[in-house]
């Protein structure tokens, strides 16, 4: 009987020289995501290398990154396998500290919507809503670069948190890849390496008959199997780089997003009073701690810049949406608001926003501009959808203290898989 390959490999490391550790992070993690929503980040002051490539077209996507690729001194390159274990340390989010591994995932094992789910084969699973033509935009620049430098998090089970500690038990024989890595203002990474073939082999055990959701990166994990699947003459394509994290690690939190609505006329708000109960306040700041100190978790905070409601919807319609979908969650109460007004996530008047205060800042300043504000998912219903592979509407969470998945790069055109 022979014992089925992890969907978990080890892989070539490839990471920065000492020169320009402190600064990859931006380079890896930010050099195809959208321009618009970054483009304060251009203004970054820092060496050359440094520079944050936000590219306006797969063309340009292309030539900026063979520019950088190929600088001087760039990426050292270990020809053997290697287990990445990374230390994240973020001090805005109340100065916690989170492990991840840094792993390859075999894309044949996700389940990308409309697939045929195989639950003797498939072992990723998608957590929210994809949207095609999203994932078709980042798969033109993926497979321009032919490089997977997407942030994407994997959330795993492991209620006794046994791998981090064997990692951190064999820590001391590792080697130190990154050190202190600032690879956004104030954060820290550090990035190690396992190589020990008996270590190695016990971690292969742990992920053999594991499940993974994907906690961020829907889009990117569906383009990236799209690519797979086209670029079949490139067998590495098939493997995504992810940051793996415990469901149960006592660092695991939640964020709501909240939503921005422009373009609204005096009434959009008013039309929302037939479904929900609620009460006035005079200013932002009375709102928020009325919403704040609120227990019921599908309570939302709305304001146009002028006025100030907190809503709580009635019982007749939360019954009607939990006939609709089971457990919901404050994003179902949000999309159920919107449904009459025709407004759903691809609607180029709605964005989402996960600071409060720039959600507000928008309402204040943009005319016609509402700002909604959602509460957290309560974390057992978070972990029970995890569980059972329950599919949430797009944005309806962000995991606080996103993980870059970016300290090692793997190129698909570069580097042979070991």
């Amino acid at each position: 009987m022979t014992t089925e390959e992890s969907i978990i490999r080890a892989f070539p490391v490839a990471y920065p020289s000492s020169k320009y550790a402190n600064q990859f992070m931006f380079f890896a993690w930010d050099i195809f995501l959208n321009t618009n929503r970054w483009e304060k980040r251009k203004s970054i002051q820092s060496p050359t290398i440094a520079k944050i490539i936000q590219a306006d077209s797969a063309s340009e996507a292309a030539l900026e990154f063979q520019r950088y690729k190929n600088f001087p001194g760039l990426l050292l390159r270990e020809n053997h396998p290697e287990f990445l274990f990374a230390r994240n340390h973020f001090p805005d989010k109340g100065g916690f500290s989170r492990n991840e591994v840094v792993a390859l995932m075999d894309l044949d094992r996700f389940a990308s919507p409309a697939e045929t789910y195989r639950p003797e084969f498939h072992r990723i699973f998608p957590s929210e809503e994809t949207f095609k033509q999203k994932a078709i935009n980042r798969k033109k620049l993926r497979q321009a670069i032919l490089a997977d430098v997407g942030q994407v998090m994997m959330v795993y089970s492991d209620p006794e948190d046994s791998l981090n500690q064997l990692l951190e038990k064999n820590l001391s024989s590792a080697k130190h890849l990154i050190k202190d890595c600032t690879y956004y203002p104030g954060y820290r990474y550090d990035l190690f390496g396992f190589s020990q073939p008996e270590l190695l082999s016990q971690i292969q055990d742990f992920f053999r008959d594991k499940i993974f959701t994907v906690g961020d990166g829907n889009h990117r994990t569906r383009a990236a199997k799209m690519t797979a699947q086209e670029l079949t003459d490139i067998p590495s394509a098939r493997w995504l780089m992810a940051a793996l994290v415990n469901l149960y690690d006592p660092n695991f939190r939640i964020d709501p997003i909240h939503r921005i609505i422009r373009n609204r006329t005096d009434d959009f708000v008013e039309s929302f009073f037939d479904r929900m109960t609620r009460v006035s306040f005079d200013s932002f700041h009375r709102l928020m701690e009325a919403f704040q100190s609120d227990e019921n978790p599908y309570a939302i905070a709305v304001t146009d810049g002028k006025k100030f409601y907190l809503l709580e919807p009635k019982p007749f319609f939360l019954k009607e949406i939990r006939k609709a979908v089971g457990s919901p969650v404050p994003v179902h109460i949000l999309n159920r608001l919107l449904l009459p007004h025709e407004i759903t996530r691809e609607h180029p008047d709605l964005d989402t926003e996960i600071e409060p205060e720039d959600a507000w800042q928008a309402a204040q300043s943009e005319k016609g501009t509402v700002a909604l504000f959602l509460k957290s998912i309560p974390r057992p219903i978070l972990e029970d959808a995890f569980r059972n592979h329950i599919i949430f509407p797009e944005k309806a969470f962000s995991i606080v203290g996103k993980v870059p998945a970016g300290g090692p790069m793997w190129l698909f055109g570069d580097q042979p898989m070991l």
